[in-house]
Protein backbone atom coordinates (compact mmCIF):
# COMPACT_ATOMS: atom_id res chain seq x y z
CA UNK A 1 0.00 0.00 0.00
CA UNK A 2 1.58 3.02 -1.11
CA UNK A 3 0.96 6.80 1.31
CA UNK A 4 0.68 10.38 -0.29
CA UNK A 5 1.09 13.54 1.49
CA UNK A 6 -1.33 16.59 0.63
CA UNK A 7 0.95 17.62 -2.40
CA UNK A 8 1.07 14.31 -4.09
CA UNK A 9 4.84 13.58 -2.84
CA UNK A 10 4.69 9.80 -1.47
CA UNK A 11 5.49 8.74 1.69
CA UNK A 12 7.58 6.78 3.24
CA UNK A 13 5.31 5.33 6.72
CA UNK A 14 1.74 6.09 6.35
CA UNK A 15 -0.31 8.88 8.99
CA UNK A 16 -1.26 7.59 12.18
CA UNK A 17 -4.79 8.13 10.66
CA UNK A 18 -4.44 7.43 7.33
CA UNK A 19 -7.80 5.08 7.16
CA UNK A 20 -10.04 7.56 7.46
CA UNK A 21 -10.00 11.39 8.57
CA UNK A 22 -12.26 14.08 7.17
CA UNK A 23 -10.76 15.88 4.19
CA UNK A 24 -10.42 19.71 4.03
CA UNK A 25 -11.91 22.24 1.21
CA UNK A 26 -8.40 22.07 -0.67
CA UNK A 27 -7.89 18.45 -0.94
CA UNK A 28 -10.97 17.47 -1.89
CA UNK A 29 -11.19 19.99 -4.72
CA UNK A 30 -7.98 18.30 -5.29
CA UNK A 31 -9.09 15.22 -5.55
CA UNK A 32 -12.23 16.35 -7.35
CA UNK A 33 -9.99 17.62 -10.13
CA UNK A 34 -8.54 14.67 -10.84
CA UNK A 35 -11.84 12.45 -10.39
CA UNK A 36 -13.24 14.17 -12.86
CA UNK A 37 -10.40 13.66 -15.52
CA UNK A 38 -11.37 10.05 -15.15
CA UNK A 39 -15.16 10.96 -16.17
CA UNK A 40 -13.80 12.97 -19.18
CA UNK A 41 -12.71 9.70 -20.86
CA UNK A 42 -15.64 7.52 -19.16
CA UNK A 43 -17.13 4.50 -21.26
CA UNK A 44 -21.01 4.73 -20.66
CA UNK A 45 -20.83 0.96 -21.82
CA UNK A 46 -18.62 0.10 -18.88
CA UNK A 47 -20.57 2.31 -16.43
CA UNK A 48 -23.60 0.41 -17.04
CA UNK A 49 -21.99 -3.39 -16.84
CA UNK A 50 -20.24 -2.48 -14.24
CA UNK A 51 -22.99 -1.38 -12.17
CA UNK A 52 -25.59 -4.23 -13.67
CA UNK A 53 -22.74 -6.73 -11.81
CA UNK A 54 -23.17 -5.07 -8.67
CA UNK A 55 -26.69 -4.58 -8.01
CA UNK A 56 -27.61 -8.07 -10.35
CA UNK A 57 -24.67 -9.83 -9.32
CA UNK A 58 -23.34 -8.96 -5.51
CA UNK A 59 -27.20 -7.60 -4.50
CA UNK A 60 -28.91 -9.99 -6.63
CA UNK A 61 -31.84 -7.52 -7.79
CA UNK A 62 -34.03 -7.64 -10.62
CA UNK A 63 -33.48 -4.14 -12.21
CA UNK A 64 -36.42 -4.67 -14.13
CA UNK A 65 -38.54 -5.96 -11.34
CA UNK A 66 -37.56 -5.41 -7.91
CA UNK A 67 -36.74 -1.91 -7.76
CA UNK A 68 -40.49 -0.29 -9.00
CA UNK A 69 -41.99 2.49 -6.94
CA UNK A 70 -38.55 2.53 -4.75
CA UNK A 71 -37.28 6.14 -3.85
CA UNK A 72 -33.18 5.85 -4.18
CA UNK A 73 -30.65 8.63 -3.51
CA UNK A 74 -27.49 7.88 -4.52
CA UNK A 75 -24.09 9.61 -3.82
CA UNK A 76 -21.69 10.25 -6.26
CA UNK A 77 -23.27 8.62 -9.32
CA UNK A 78 -20.73 9.87 -11.66
CA UNK A 79 -22.06 10.53 -15.10
CA UNK A 80 -24.14 7.61 -15.40
CA UNK A 81 -25.55 6.33 -11.69
CA UNK A 82 -26.48 2.73 -11.22
CA UNK A 83 -30.12 3.76 -10.41
CA UNK A 84 -29.83 4.74 -14.22
CA UNK A 85 -30.41 1.12 -14.88
CA UNK A 86 -33.07 0.44 -13.05
CA UNK A 87 -36.73 0.31 -13.86
CA UNK A 88 -39.92 1.76 -12.22
CA UNK A 89 -38.50 3.91 -9.79
CA UNK A 90 -40.52 6.80 -8.34
CA UNK A 91 -38.10 8.77 -7.57
CA UNK A 92 -34.30 8.78 -8.45
CA UNK A 93 -31.89 11.50 -6.95
CA UNK A 94 -28.19 11.15 -8.07
CA UNK A 95 -25.85 13.38 -5.82
CA UNK A 96 -22.67 13.99 -7.29
CA UNK A 97 -20.53 17.14 -7.00
CA UNK A 98 -18.87 16.54 -10.59
CA UNK A 99 -22.45 16.77 -12.76
CA UNK A 100 -22.43 20.38 -13.83
CA UNK A 101 -19.23 19.41 -15.93
CA UNK A 102 -20.40 16.91 -17.91
CA UNK A 103 -21.60 17.02 -21.29
CA UNK A 104 -24.87 18.31 -22.55
CA UNK A 105 -25.77 14.82 -24.09
CA UNK A 106 -25.26 13.00 -21.03
CA UNK A 107 -27.11 15.58 -18.79
CA UNK A 108 -30.13 15.12 -21.70
CA UNK A 109 -29.88 11.38 -20.79
CA UNK A 110 -29.59 10.76 -17.41
CA UNK A 111 -31.74 14.29 -15.89
CA UNK A 112 -34.13 14.04 -19.13
CA UNK A 113 -34.50 11.14 -20.47
CA UNK A 114 -34.18 8.57 -17.52
CA UNK A 115 -36.04 11.35 -15.16
CA UNK A 116 -32.62 11.28 -12.38
CA UNK A 117 -33.28 14.27 -10.63
CA UNK A 118 -29.43 15.56 -10.19
CA UNK A 119 -27.85 17.27 -7.48
CA UNK A 120 -23.99 19.44 -8.00
CA UNK A 121 -23.35 19.46 -4.53
CA UNK A 122 -21.62 17.27 -1.49
CA UNK A 123 -23.45 14.64 -0.26
CA UNK A 124 -22.54 16.46 3.07
CA UNK A 125 -24.37 19.12 2.19
CA UNK A 126 -27.65 17.67 0.60
CA UNK A 127 -30.56 18.21 3.51
CA UNK A 128 -34.05 16.69 3.59
CA UNK A 129 -36.81 15.87 5.22
CA UNK A 130 -38.27 13.33 2.74
CA UNK A 131 -37.51 9.60 3.21
CA UNK A 132 -35.92 6.80 0.60
CA UNK A 133 -36.52 3.68 0.34
CA UNK A 134 -32.65 3.00 -0.92
CA UNK A 135 -29.40 5.11 -0.22
CA UNK A 136 -26.30 3.57 -2.25
CA UNK A 137 -22.96 4.25 -2.28
CA UNK A 138 -21.04 2.35 -5.11
CA UNK A 139 -17.06 3.12 -5.76
CA UNK A 140 -17.20 6.83 -3.83
CA UNK A 141 -16.26 6.97 -0.58
CA UNK A 142 -12.68 7.14 -1.35
CA UNK A 143 -13.45 10.20 -3.11
CA UNK A 144 -15.45 11.97 -0.45
CA UNK A 145 -15.13 14.77 2.46
CA UNK A 146 -16.34 13.05 5.55
CA UNK A 147 -17.42 9.50 4.59
CA UNK A 148 -18.48 9.07 8.65
CA UNK A 149 -21.12 11.56 7.61
CA UNK A 150 -21.96 10.78 4.39
CA UNK A 151 -22.97 7.08 5.63
CA UNK A 152 -24.78 8.76 9.04
CA UNK A 153 -27.18 10.79 6.58
CA UNK A 154 -28.06 7.49 4.71
CA UNK A 155 -28.70 6.01 7.73
CA UNK A 156 -30.86 9.17 8.62
CA UNK A 157 -32.90 9.17 5.31
CA UNK A 158 -33.27 5.42 3.88
CA UNK A 159 -34.64 2.61 4.85
CA UNK A 160 -31.89 0.44 3.49
CA UNK A 161 -28.21 1.15 2.46
CA UNK A 162 -26.22 -0.79 0.10
CA UNK A 163 -22.45 -0.18 -0.01
CA UNK A 164 -19.99 -1.65 -2.63
CA UNK A 165 -16.37 -0.58 -1.99
CA UNK A 166 -12.65 -0.58 -3.12
CA UNK A 167 -10.91 -1.87 -0.09
CA UNK A 168 -7.27 -1.70 1.03
CA UNK A 169 -6.28 0.71 -1.42
CA UNK A 170 -3.63 3.22 -2.30
CA UNK A 171 -3.98 6.77 -0.44
CA UNK A 172 -3.44 9.61 -3.39
CA UNK A 173 -4.30 12.97 -4.21
CA UNK A 174 -7.69 11.44 -5.82
CA UNK A 175 -8.34 8.84 -3.58
CA UNK A 176 -8.03 10.51 -0.15
CA UNK A 177 -9.52 8.24 1.74
CA UNK A 178 -8.53 3.81 2.12
CA UNK A 179 -10.76 1.52 3.78
CA UNK A 180 -10.78 -2.11 5.14
CA UNK A 181 -13.91 -4.44 5.76
CA UNK A 182 -12.93 -4.26 9.17
CA UNK A 183 -13.62 -0.49 9.19
CA UNK A 184 -17.07 -0.96 7.78
CA UNK A 185 -18.31 -3.91 9.99
CA UNK A 186 -17.26 -1.52 13.05
CA UNK A 187 -19.81 1.36 11.00
CA UNK A 188 -22.85 -1.56 10.59
CA UNK A 189 -21.95 -3.91 13.73
CA UNK A 190 -25.32 -5.43 12.93
CA UNK A 191 -24.30 -6.55 9.64
CA UNK A 192 -22.71 -8.93 7.20
CA UNK A 193 -19.43 -7.49 5.26
CA UNK A 194 -18.78 -9.69 2.37
CA UNK A 195 -15.76 -9.52 0.30
CA UNK A 196 -15.68 -9.46 -3.20
CA UNK A 197 -11.98 -10.70 -4.54
CA UNK A 198 -11.12 -8.44 -7.06
CA UNK A 199 -9.95 -9.93 -10.69
CA UNK A 200 -12.72 -12.57 -10.60
CA UNK A 201 -14.61 -11.02 -13.42
CA UNK A 202 -13.21 -9.16 -16.72
CA UNK A 203 -13.15 -5.78 -17.50
CA UNK A 204 -14.41 -5.26 -13.37
CA UNK A 205 -12.68 -4.56 -10.26
CA UNK A 206 -8.96 -6.04 -9.61
CA UNK A 207 -8.93 -4.56 -6.57
CA UNK A 208 -11.28 -6.13 -3.71
CA UNK A 209 -14.26 -4.87 -1.94
CA UNK A 210 -16.60 -4.94 0.96
CA UNK A 211 -19.88 -5.23 0.45
CA UNK A 212 -23.38 -5.04 2.45
CA UNK A 213 -27.06 -4.57 2.84
CA UNK A 214 -27.66 -2.73 5.88
CA UNK A 215 -31.82 -2.22 6.83
CA UNK A 216 -32.99 0.80 9.39
CA UNK A 217 -34.78 -1.47 12.25
CA UNK A 218 -36.85 2.02 12.86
Amino acid sequence: MRFYDDEGWERKDPPEDFLIQTVGDRLWSRAQHEEGKDYDTASYENYLRGHRIILEDQFNIDIDKDLVGKKVIESGGGCYPAMYSCKGLSKAVNVEPLFYRFPEEVKKRVEVEAGIECLSIPFEDFETEEKFDEAWFFNVLMHVKDPYEQLDIAKKIAKTVRVFEPVNTNINVEHPHCFTVEWFELQFPDTEVKRYVGGRKEGFHTVDCAYFTWNSTE
